[in-house]
Formats: C-alpha cells, structure tokens, sequence
C-alpha cells in the first residue's frame, strides 16, 4: 500500500498561488539581470557592477530573488536546496549569454543564442516552481481522498511510492534532467523496489488539465449530484409513473418551540422546513419506464435533458457503485451499459426507501426516516 502522509492538514485548492508567484518572480529575476546589462553596457564600470550579478552574494541581494526563496514551499529541504541552486546557475548561465550576444564581438547569431537560452530556461524554471508550489497541496488533496475512501483506483507501483512519499521525507528527490533535457525528480520511495522518476513538465501539464499531478478522486458530493441527477429524470416522467408523496412541504410550525424563550431561527425557530417524502406506487412499473428512458438516451454517457441542477460524472459514479460491490473494476466507455442499469437501481432504490424532497434538494447526506415509517 501506498504510505500515509505522517500529517493531514485543512484541504485546499490544488491551485496554489505560491508556485504562480515563484514563476513570477523567476521572470522578474531575468528581467532585473536583463536591464542591469543594458545599463552595463552604457560605460566600463556600469560593466563591472552588471558582471556583480554573476555572483551568489549579488543575487541574493535581489528583491526578487528573496521573494522567490520565500515563495518556494518547504516540500523537502534537499529539494529546495537542489532548486535555488539551480535557479543560480540558469541566471548566470542566461547572464552569460547576454553579455557575450550583447558585447562588441557579440554577433545576431548570438542574440538569437540568447534569446532561446532565456526562454527555456525561464520556461523550465516556471515549471519547476510551479510544480512545487503545487506539490504539498495535491498530495494533501490525494491523503484527504484516500482518508474519505475517495480515490479512484490503486496508487501503489514504485512511482506512486516515490512522489506521495517526497513532502514528508520518505523520498530522498534529486533534480536532474532527462535525456530530452526536461527537469526531472528521479528517487526510491520507503517500499518500492527500484528508483523511479517524476518529469515536472508532464506533471505541470496533469495540474493544469486534470487539477491534480496524476491521482483521480470522486468528488465529495458526488451522492448528492446522483440524487439530483435521479429524481429530474423520475420528475420529467411523472406523467407515466405515479408517485405517492407523504409528509407536509414547505415551512410548518415547530413542534419543539418554546414559548417562554426568545424566537432563535438556530435554537428556538417557530417554524421548520417540513420533511416530504416520495415513493413509486408500482416500482416494478417503474423501473420498466426509467430503463428505457436510461438506456435510449445515455447509451454514449449522461447528457442532462432534464436541466437537472447537476449531474454526476460516468467515472466517479462507476467508482461510487464499485465501493458499494455493485460493480467491479474501473469504468470506460464499454461499460456505460453497466453504468445504466446500477443507476436505474440506484434510482429505484432511491424512491422505494422514501427520500426526502429535503434532501434531494441539498446536499449528499442520508434522508431523515419521515414519521410515517420505522428505520
């Protein structure tokens, strides 16, 4: 089994400005070095103070550079000792070239040199930042889920081993570059036979598509979009399937209030919303109904005819049932036949009990018993 991070804090967007900021202040940094030789080359001893820039001590006298070291997450202290100096290399090797394009001998060949040595280096530079700005906060996202029962599949090869054990120590990265000269982390997680690699471009690319490095997840509401999603189809075919609502709707007095305390809308309300509950009258006639329906409109995945408010996504839900025993394996296209028929139950099942018009209209959370039933 994958290993468990050792601390599982508040969950956020997996969109995390720090790496945003970082990337920026990256540019800011080129920038700086860019104009401090444009300066230099206006008399010899503007010269020399621009070639200062070349040297650790003068770039950490950069705002920018400060800013950036600030802005990198503490992920791994050996990570983000690898970074800075990197970071130190590529503006004294950009340095460089601009001095050596921008000199009297200097050539067009060479500013062109320049030019594309800045923007891949700044590129790739962008990308490592980025991506550890989003590191902590993606595999918190990935512990929350895993904690929640909502990861989607099994995270246990030797890379999964490796990336979800670098923020708590358990992965000793080292930064390198690949044969195609992309960043790389490359490492052996705690229980994995062999090394393993992370290309930071592609997992950039996972962030910005998917909104995480890799890991896919059922969403936190996902019941309450299936709920949803179900009672607008049994609601768009009401006029073929009767249904039997029990219970008052809308506000009715509180039975619990208080006449001798103040009126409180959270302790000591005079009204409460009331509980209606809804059951099909012939649920084998039912389910013949709401079959057809599913399997004439969704055989290529749900599409929302219903203007339902929301609609569940195919792979979440085919997750959601296979941790019911429902179904088996991972869902795909194939399988929306398979998918049809357990929401048809799912639906079925969904009325038969009684849910609450309450709760259909909210959130995922189980419908309370109405009063007319035992649990």
């Amino acid at each position: 089994m994958a290993q468990t991070r050792k601390s599982i804090r508040s969950r956020k967007l997996i969109t995390d400005t720090r790496g945003a900021q970082a990337a920026k202040n990256l540019g800011s940094i080129t920038g700086k070095v860019t104009k401090l030789y444009d300066q230099a080359n206006v008399a010899s001893i503007n010269k020399k103070l621009g070639i200062r820039m070349l040297t650790k001590e003068a770039l950490n006298e950069s705002q920018a550079y400060k800013d950036l070291a600030k802005d990198i997450a503490k992920v791994n202290p050996s990570l983000d000792t690898q970074i800075m100096a990197e970071i130190e290399n590529n503006a004294r090797l950009i340095s460089d070239q601009y001095m050596k394009a921008y000199s009297p001998d200097g050539t067009p060949e060479d500013m062109i040199a320049f030019q594309q040595l800045d923007n891949r280096l700044t590129g790739d530079l962008n990308n490592l930042t980025m991506m550890i700005g989003a590191l902590d906060t993606d595999l918190e996202n990935y512990d929350l889920a895993k904690q929640e029962d909502r990861l989607i599949g099994e995270y246990t090869t030797d890379e999964d081993l490796f990336k979800y054990g670098i923020t708590n120590g358990d992965s000793n990265p080292l930064l390198g570059r690949d044969k195609n000269g992309q960043y790389q982390l490359t490492g052996v997680g705690i229980g994995a036979s062999g090394p393993s690699k992370i290309v930071i471009s592609e997992y950039v690319d996972n962030i910005n598509k998917k909104g995480t490095g890799g890991w896919k997840e059922m969403n936190p509401n996902l019941e309450g979009q299936a709920i949803t999603f179900a009672n607008s189809i049994a609601d768009s075919l009401k006029d073929k399937i009767e249904v039997k609502y029990n219970g008052q709707r809308g506000m009715v007095p509180n039975p619990k209030f208080n006449e001798n305390l103040a009126v409180d809308p959270k302790t000591n309300p005079e009204e409460i919303m009331g509980v209606e509950s809804f059951t099909f009258a012939d649920p084998v006639k039912a389910r013949k109904i709401i079959q057809g329906y599913v399997d004439g409109n969704f055989g290529n995945g749900f599409k929302n005819l219903t203007g339902s408010k929301l609609m569940p996504n195919e792979e979440e839900l085919f997750a959601m049932f296979a941790k019911e025993n429902s179904l088996t394996g991972e869902y795909d296209p194939t399988r929306q036949g398979e998918l049809n028929n357990q929401f048809v139950d799912f639906i079925v099942d969904m009325y038969s009990t009684g849910k609450s018009k309450q709760v259909v209209s909210g959130g995922g959370t189980k419908a309370p018993i109405p009063s007319n039933q035992t649990s």
